[in-house]
């Protein structure tokens, strides 16, 4: 039991991250039967992923990174195709965490953004140099405190009473939850790093499947609960879910702050050690040269480039993540037996994925 606790823990402190925190204003937007539909289709789709993910790397007792696999699988020139968009999007992952990061600070001491920024960063690289281990006991104490905050700031609302109300569907805004949503269900990083703690605790690779399946359902129905208790207690639903509640008691702001700051701690760390393998497993840098990159390249492109939550999220979570799931898609195709259903659920998630990619690629280009 402890094991698959520690590997559906893990998951959710994977899955659980800076999306969370767009998800209450895309829903508010879209209505709450799209943000139900999202929710579950999305959970749905992407648990099939993983597992599917986990099983070609148990069953090709595969050692490289994600990066490795594609190459591996499609072959070379589709490998650097996925190179740019894994590493890309994990990067870019790791600058929306030091976006919010700075925006909570300055909610805490006005003109401490940059502090913000530089404590995200220099946390969430440290543990770089950690091993696997330890690695997933601090994550189930991050999963545990996240969990809390979640149900404190739920309960809550439904004791003030659940006055706040939204529609039920807005079509103008139909498509505006999917890069947010796709971004804050994401979980593919904690693959290897559950197959391999599977494999040295001798747990079966059924057992880890459904431990990952739990992470990524629990984690959509803590989602769920979060934009409840946003809805019902906060001011104003704004686009990061935190400056629309600065007017709350300071106990349960403090909680709000609290579960971010676990929350994108636990998924900065997974996907720093996910952009450092890919680059020293698969691509042959130097492990130096590539814990230079994951430290130096988030503060890089957020100085020169990047400093909106919302259009970060959405680029990142539809273009960069949504191609890198049919990516995983295509590489493990061949690597595992499947039924015809399985098959074509695959082939119909590759063309959603770039379907969408395509459509906000013209949205950021039009507007």
């Amino acid at each position: 039991m402890m094991h698959f606790l520690r590997i559906a823990g893990l998951m959710i402190t994977t899955t659980i991250g800076a999306g969370m925190f767009a998800l209450p204003y895309v829903i508010a937007q879209a209505g709450w039967i799209a943000g139900v539909l999202y929710l579950t289709l999305g959970a749905t789709a992407l648990s099939f992923v993983h597992v599917r993910y986990l099983r070609a790397v148990h069953e090709g007792n595969e050692r490289y990174g994600l990066v490795g696999f594609v190459r591996r699988a499609l072959g070379h020139v589709p490998a650097r195709i996925a190179s740019f968009l894994i590493l890309g999007g994990l990067t870019l992952a790791l600058v929306i965490y030091l976006i919010l990061a700075g925006e909570f600070f300055e909610l805490l001491f006005p003109g401490g953004y940059v502090w913000g920024v530089a404590v995200m960063w220099f946390f969430g690289s440290l543990p770089l140099l950690t091993r696997l281990s330890r690695l997933v006991m601090l994550e189930l104490v991050g999963c545990a405190v996240i969990v809390i905050a979640i149900f404190l700031i739920f309960f809550d609302g439904v004791a003030g009473g659940a006055s706040r109300t939204i529609s039920a569907f807005d079509a103008s805004f139909a498509f505006l939850p999917f890069g947010a949503m796709l971004f804050a269900l994401t979980g593919w990083t904690a693959v290897e790093p559950v197959a391999e703690y599977a494999a040295k605790s001798g747990v079966s690779l059924a057992r880890a499947s459904r431990a990952m399946t739990w992470g990524t359902v629990l984690s959509a129905l803590l989602y769920g609960l979060f934009a409840l208790g946003i809805f019902w207690t906060s001011g104003a639903v704004t686009p990061n879910a935190v400056a629309g509640a600065a007017t709350w008691p300071l106990w349960k702001f403090g909680t709000l702050l609290t579960l971010g700051i676990f929350a994108m701690w636990t998924s900065y760390v997974p996907i720093a050690l996910e952009i450092k393998n890919g680059l020293h497993k698969d691509i042959g840098w130097r492990s130096a040269v590539a814990n230079c990159f994951v430290f130096l390249a988030p503060l890089v492109l957020f100085a020169l480039v990047f400093k909106d939550f919302l259009s970060v999220l959405g680029i990142a979570g539809t273009v960069f993540l949504g191609l890198e799931y049919a990516f995983i898609l295509l590489a493990t195709k061949g690597k595992i037996k499947e039924s015809r259903a399985a098959h074509f659920f695959s082939y119909t998630l590759v063309a959603l994925f770039a379907l969408a990619a395509v459509y906000e690629i013209w949205l950021f280009i039009v507007q």
